[in-house]
């Protein structure tokens, strides 16, 4: 069990003390100081009363959704049980952030989003680190410039509207459903990617200028569809990666880059994964494949290889135990004790 003795100044970095609670509990941070908001209009109100810079900490429980305005950090206690010590938000909610908001950057952690997260404004260096999205969508004439996904698990993203492409990295994280525009640079590193290629009667090409290093690709017109049209665009890029797929034999034919390899079963690569989805598959590879299918820095293709392997735990550290002085030391300061771990 680690301990660590800090001022009473850095409680407010403490979200994970709430995990226990049993009210809804949101945390603004502003130049030092913290306002406590309660129950389920909690973040409501926490962003209402933000500024750009602020870091907002959520407990666990469901929050009701509302409009970020501002390049703020909202950071909660993770989405992965569906349970209430986790942070998760019900209901639409908007990014619609001034360009003129040149402070910070907005970064979202640790956050499970039950319904659409619409992004209506171009964002400058987001980050976005172990969320749960239900829907992504960047709207028309909207984009991204260089923003990240990290540790990611999204249902279904969407920026097909955008005229010159989102330009996304996105790191180790699951993309279910991905839209794009045929003009998109994204780059994917160590994901699963599921998508819709071109078929011939269609003008879905999704990928085209895209980037991927150590993916597994999963191009479901690709599975089964006898008009499909079973390569990646020839102005894409893919190193290291593996695909599925009937024909797939052919998927890295007109493709730059090298190393690149198909498959026929899912039993070949997952140890459970079918080709459905659920929000509780893990996506883990077979001991087998994390030896046989190795990206270009040696470790294991796919989500749980490369330099941030996939986890749905928040980086900052999780407080299982809190207590306070009851009085100040000669210094001002009030002396906090706290606990980091599991309890161990």
């Amino acid at each position: 069990m680690k301990k660590i003795v800090l001022a009473l100044a850095l409680i407010s970095t403490l979200t994970s003390v709430f995990a226990q609670s049993t009210s809804h509990i949101a945390t603004l941070q502003h130049n030092g100081r913290v306002r406590t908001f309660y129950n389920n209009t909690a973040l409501r109100e926490a962003l209402a009363a933000s500024v750009s810079g602020d870091t907002i900490c959520l407990s666990g429980g469901t929050f009701l959704s509302d409009t970020i305005k501002h390049n703020i950090t909202i950071l909660g206690l993770g989405y992965k049980g569906h349970d209430t010590e986790e942070s998760w938000v019900t209901g639409d909610m908007y990014i619609r952030i001034p360009s003129t908001d040149t402070v910070g950057r907005l970064r979202l952690e640790g956050i499970g989003f039950f319904n659409s997260v619409r992004q209506d404004s171009v964002l400058h260096a987001p980050c976005i680190v172990r969320c749960y999205f239900s829907s992504y969508r960047i709207n028309t004439n909207k984009a991204y410039f260089n923003g990240q996904f990290v540790n990611c698990r999204i249902k279904d993203y969407n920026s097909q509207n955008i005229a010159a492409g989102a330009n996304v990295i996105f790191v180790n994280s699951i993309i279910y459903d991905l839209n794009t525009s045929s003009s998109s640079c994204d780059e994917f590193i160590n994901c699963f990617v599921r998508y819709q290629g071109k078929a011939y009667y269609t003008s879905y090409d999704r990928l085209n200028h895209s980037r991927l290093i150590n993916c597994f690709i999963y191009d479901y017109m690709n599975t089964g569809s006898s008009s499909g049209r079973y390569d990646l665009p020839s102005e894409a890029t893919a190193i290291n990666c593996v695909a599925i797929g009937v024909n797939a034999n052919n998927y890295f034919r007109n493709v730059h880059g090298y190393g690149n390899r198909v498959i026929t079963s899912w039993n070949e690569f997952f140890e459970t994964y079918n080709g459905g989805y659920t929000d509780y598959e893990d996506f883990m590879p077979t001991d087998s494949a994390k030896t046989a299918f190795l990206g270009n820095d040696s470790t294991q293709v796919g989500i749980y290889g490369g330099a941030v392997p996939f986890t749905t735990v928040p980086s900052y550290p999780h407080i299982t135990w809190l207590s306070t002085g009851r009085t100040v030391n000669a210094d001002g300061k009030l002396e906090v004790e706290i606990r980091v771990g599991d309890g161990e």
